[in-house]
């Protein structure tokens, strides 16, 4: 999915709001929730590390590392 990763914008950042059985599928280990909840966070959360002053490139790394780090910890050890 391709997305506009032009400068940061002023404003609210808004989240969708994201039905609690995704989240607790995801939590179960579920990939087709887990896909869908990186679908519909990956973005927003993009969004955030750009206006908090981060380059696109270090917004891109700083969302798929939250990513990554959410899948080990539900994987663990």
């Amino acid at each position: 999915m391709e997305r506009d990763h032009g400068p940061a914008v002023e404003g609210v950042a808004s989240f969708h709001n994201t039905r609690c059985t995704i989240v607790m599928k995801a939590a179960r280990g579920g990939q087709s929730a887990s896909a869908e909840l990186c679908l519909l966070s990956w973005y927003p959360l993009y969004i955030f590390a750009r206006r908090r002053g981060r380059s696109p490139d270090e917004a891109q790394n700083l969302t798929q590392a939250f990513f990554l780090v959410a899948s080990e910890r539900r994987l663990g050890p």
